[in-house]
């Protein structure tokens, strides 16, 4: 017996291909189990689903045990992120509070900051995701291992310095060289130092690039950030992370010229800042 899924159903299924976080995951695969249809040809579709729900739910429940036990300072990534690090009593947790939702604890006496305070930075609805570190200091690949391993893996770093600046940059060099990520993009602050969220946003060469469906209207409230020179492949993993086998085409409309308005394009086509792109799945 054939299924024919309702359009509801398709397009849950487009937003869990598209999740970028645990929570979104269970969100649409709940979607996909209420709407997906209830007769006999359906029954396996249902039963696979039911059977990822299951597992998203525990692995979500398995992460909040390890976070009450303490023994996990792991940040999920979603999209472009920054990590705010430095010696103690820098300013990172004001920064985070002032370019960010968060709402981090502040206080005068050195380590607040015991495990990381993530915030999401908004440009102009271009989101940049900020984590404050707990505090680097020497031997800190030994140490803090598990703060290190998310240095490693984050997009950029904004470097707090307080007032032995030389030192700590000294320091903090020395720690990303071990695990080589001291080619990573580096904003430097002094203490005091509050960046417009335009200046982070423009220090790391980022772009925003709004994306479309069939028919409708570019979706401006949530924009793809990339870093400047990015191709459509690129872009496309974002949204898809089957894009290069499901891709059937692609079309961009340039922000600022009529040179690209709705033509097709290579997935090797270079973006410009406020594209927008409609991607086609086979």
């Amino acid at each position: 017996m054939p299924v024919n899924f309702p359009p509801e159903y398709q397009k849950a299924k487009e937003k869990y291909e598209s999740a970028r976080n645990l929570q979104e995951k269970i969100k649409y695969t709940q979607e996909m189990i209420s709407k997906c249809p209830k007769h006999k040809g359906a029954e396996n579709v249902l039963k696979n689903l039911r059977k990822r729900a299951k597992k998203l739910r525990e692995k979500k429940e398995k992460r909040k045990e390890i976070a009450k036990g303490g023994h996990s300072l792991a940040v999920e990534k979603q999209g472009y992120q920054v990590c705010i690090a430095g010696y103690p009593n820098t300013g990172k947790s004001t920064l985070l509070k002032k370019l960010t939702n968060a709402d981090p604890k502040i206080a005068k006496y050195p380590y607040t900051t015991k495990e990381p305070e993530v915030g999401m930075l908004n440009h102009k609805g271009a989101k940049i995701q900020l984590v404050d570190l707990p505090p680097i200091t020497e031997k800190a690949v030994q140490k803090q291992g598990e703060v290190m391993s998310i240095i490693k893996n984050t997009d950029g770093l904004i470097l707090k310095l307080g007032e032995n600046s030389k030192k700590e940059k000294r320091t903090i060099k020395k720690e990303l060289e071990k695990i080589d990520a001291k080619n990573k993009p580096i904003m430097k602050l002094r203490k005091n130092e509050i960046p417009e969220k335009a200046e982070v946003f423009n220090h790391f060469n980022l772009i925003k690039i709004y994306t479309k469906k069939p028919g409708e209207e570019p979706d401006k409230e949530n924009p793809l950030v990339l870093k400047k020179g990015a191709t459509v492949q690129e872009a496309g993993e974002e949204i898809h992370r089957d894009f290069s086998e499901k891709l059937d085409y692609v079309k961009v409309w340039g922000s600022s010229t009529d040179k690209y308005n709705g033509q097709r394009v290579k997935k090797d086509h270079v973006l410009e800042d406020e594209d927008t792109i409609e991607i086609h799945i086979k």
